[in-house]
């Protein structure tokens, strides 16, 4: 036997031979051996550190505690766990960082025990699962084609991730279904661009289908619910842009109609211009030529008395 100490209590372990995963009997810390003797820093103190930091939403700083905790040891599930949280958080500033964050889940898992394994999958899940409400709620409020293009595409890979984990877990499906209702209508709204999406009309529709038949088999009203929603969003959209183009043209009509006001005016003040500097350039000189012809007319009536 072989004593180490738990990652995570600190309380005395004893190593069986050929052992490659133990069960703290104080907190329940599952514990991968190999290497573990290796570690030279005192791990459950930056551990503690780690998720304070982590609670506290200093999330640099909790990186750095995680990142410093796997280069003493590889092993520790938990500190994989929390680097992928927080790489989550961070992937509302920049969406690739999505795919660094299932690299570090899937550690998570691969250095847990068979009866660990579970629990560690369910709190990945959770995690996965309330960021993407978030991203729904504030990120894709919009059809832009970064929305379509960059960030739909890696939260449904991750969904996709999470739901290979649990595949009877409405929820995931529930928010894939949500992001293929937002990809339609974004095709909707790029519909005389369709080159400029990622996405083609007939994979989105396949992929909602897809999905949507899976959710049928765990909760056939959900599934419904969906396809419903799918059809009254895009009522909705098509009727809303109908409108968007009513208006769009009273207001091409009426910009016009100002604009044929403003050509008229402009008209008749240059005509009022040219007239006045015709009237004030000229007069003077017909004055001069009337008051002419009135003394010759005067001087041959003086004449002919």
């Amino acid at each position: 036997m072989k004593a180490i100490r738990c990652p995570s209590c600190n309380g005395d372990l004893d190593i069986p031979e050929n052992k490659e995963f133990i069960e703290c009997p104080y907190c329940g810390t599952d514990i991968q051996i190999r290497d573990f003797s290796q570690s030279k820093i005192n791990i459950p103190n930056i551990l503690s550190l780690a998720k304070s930091a982590l609670e506290a939403k200093n999330y640099s700083e909790a990186y750095n505690y995680y990142t410093k905790i796997l280069e003493a040891n590889s092993n520790i599930s938990e500190a994989w766990l929390g680097k992928g949280k927080v790489v989550l958080v961070n992937s509302a500033s920049d969406i690739n960082k999505l795919s660094e964050m299932i690299i570090y889940f899937k550690k998570c898992i691969e250095c847990s025990s068979p009866e660990n394994k579970e629990k560690f999958e369910n709190e990945i899940i959770n995690s996965v699962n309330s960021v993407t409400g978030g991203y729904m709620k504030y990120v894709l409020k919009n059809y832009s084609l970064d929305s379509a293009n960059r960030v739909c595409p890696a939260m449904i890979e991750s969904l996709i991730f999470i739901y290979e984990l649990n595949r009877n877990n409405e929820i995931i499906l529930e928010n894939i279904l949500n992001i293929y209702i937002y990809l339609s209508l974004a095709f909707l709204a790029y519909k005389d661009y369709p080159d400029r999406l990622m996405l083609k009309e007939n994979q989105i529709k396949d992929d909602f289908d897809k999905y949507n038949s899976e959710l049928e088999k765990l909760n056939p009203k959900r599934a419904l619910f969906y396809k419903d929603k799918l059809q009254k969003e895009i009522t909705v959209f098509l009727k809303k842009s109908e409108e968007n183009r009513r208006l769009a043209f009273e207001n091409d009509k009426r910009r016009m109609a100002d604009r044929n006001k403003i050509k008229k005016y402009t008209i008749w003040f240059t005509i009022g211009f040219i007239i006045f500097i015709v009237l004030t350039t000229l007069l003077p000189a017909l004055i001069g030529v009337i008051a002419t012809i009135i003394g010759i007319i005067a001087a041959f009536l003086g004449s002919n008395k």
